[in-house]
């Protein structure tokens, strides 16, 4: 793969569309962008850079029963989950209530319903996909391409810059399952490109996608 740029067309692989989207010219994928890494949470804001979720919450009285909190979440998880699909039912009946009320399908969802980007069909990506942005050949952290880094990151709030671009050097979720543990998705760490298994209803980071060759 190339990393640097397209070898055909001499384009840079990685290309910000100054609508809060990142086309990637080698994989075909397009990416939402992040913004306004500056330690504080903000989830009326989709694109938040500090904004974590958990994969599945857990049901209230059936605790061994993961669960999304809303219905468009668990269509979403349902279509898009990776191998399994443990953890994109609702809690019903005797199960209780689910014990998160964001994940990050109710996430995905939201970025669907506003149609971020021009866009109605974003998904949480695959382990491959995700990997696919990390960036092993450079030695400061996040460890990404400066499209998903930029000189601006902190605190800026305009999408549409290209330098307002932010990675958290830490774990971003999957859709791909561990699958000897199936309570367990794949993360990649943007810190040093490692790549390891996350209890679902633990609270990381995520990044959309959509597209693909």
């Amino acid at each position: 793969m190339e990393e640097d740029g397209d070898r055909l067309s001499g384009a840079p692989r990685f290309v910000d569309n100054a609508n809060g989207t990142i086309t990637d010219n080698a994989t075909h994928l397009m990416w939402e962008k992040k913004i306004g890494l500056d330690g504080s949470t903000n989830f009326a804001n989709l694109n938040d850079a500090d904004n974590s979720y958990a994969w599945a919450g857990t049901c209230s009285a059936n605790t061994s029963k993961y669960c999304q909190p809303t219905s468009p979440a668990a269509t979403l998880c349902t279509s898009n989950a990776e191998a399994n699909t443990i953890g994109c039912d609702e809690c019903t009946g005797s199960d209780g209530s689910c014990s998160v009320t964001d994940t990050v399908w109710t996430w995905a969802a939201a970025l669907n319903v506003v149609g971020f980007g021009g866009h109605t069909d974003w998904r949480v990506p695959n382990r491959d996909e995700l990997v696919s942005i990390i960036d092993y050949s450079r030695i400061t952290s996040p460890a990404v391409n400066v499209a998903f880094d930029g000189a601006s990151c902190a605190g800026c709030a305009d999408i549409t810059m290209p330098a307002c671009s932010c990675t958290q050097p830490t774990f971003y979720w999957s859709r791909s399952p561990q699958v000897p543990y199936p309570q367990d998705a794949w993360v990649a760490n943007f810190n040093d490109g490692g790549v390891t298994e996350a209890y679902r209803p633990y609270s990381y980071y995520v990044r959309a996608v959509r597209g693909g060759s």
